[in-house]
């Protein structure tokens, strides 16, 4: 039995699922999961650190060799968590911070691990908008993808422990870090 809490955070694409995450990882006790794409780096990202950017083989050889705990093609991309690094930071009794979307929360629920799940929702869809514009990453075919996307994630946020609005960073981590005291996780 792990001594350890997964704190998953998800919510659609532009809501600040990673800066939230970076900022409880301030905290003691606390560590960022760092997950696994076959994307390519943006702009400032640095390999470890943001992600473990990886080949698509050796992707495909993590799945094959049963070493994500949860893995997803997002718009071509695959997207996964080491499962190696989550089971050693929960034996250690930290408190791991990951950021996902709402198909590998799903995946991550089924496998009964002591997880506390909090989804990010945008003040609204045209804020959303206006924060995937700014990260200028997207074409408007993607851009557009990905706001479709948001209105299906945000349709299924009841699933989650806590549904938290990010208006602001510190807010957002505010509330986060209170619905966890409630649960007796901090």
């Amino acid at each position: 039995m792990s001594k350890g809490w997964l704190i998953v955070i998800s919510g659609p694409s532009g809501v600040g699922k990673t800066t939230v995450a970076r900022r409880l990882c301030r905290r003691p006790g606390f560590v960022k999961l760092v997950t696994a794409t076959t994307r390519p780096p943006r702009p400032g990202e640095v390999n470890e650190k943001d992600y473990r950017f990886w080949t698509r083989e050796q992707f495909e050889d993590g799945i094959r060799k049963g070493e994500l705990l949860e893995y997803a093609t997002i718009f071509g991309n695959l997207y996964g968590t080491p499962k190696r690094v989550v089971q050693e930071s929960l034996e250690r009794g930290l408190r791991v911070i990951m950021d996902v979307d709402s198909q590998g929360a799903r995946s991550i629920r089924a496998t009964g691990l002591n997880a506390f799940f909090v989804f990010i929702a945008p003040p609204n869809l045209e804020e959303l908008r206006r924060r995937l514009e700014k990260r200028n990453t997207e074409n408007s075919e993607i851009l557009r993808r990905r706001l479709e996307g948001a209105e299906a994630e945000m349709a299924h946020s009841t699933a989650y422990d806590a549904v938290i609005t990010n208006r602001t960073v510190d807010q957002t981590v505010e509330e986060i870090e209170t619905a966890l005291r409630h649960r007796n996780i901090l």
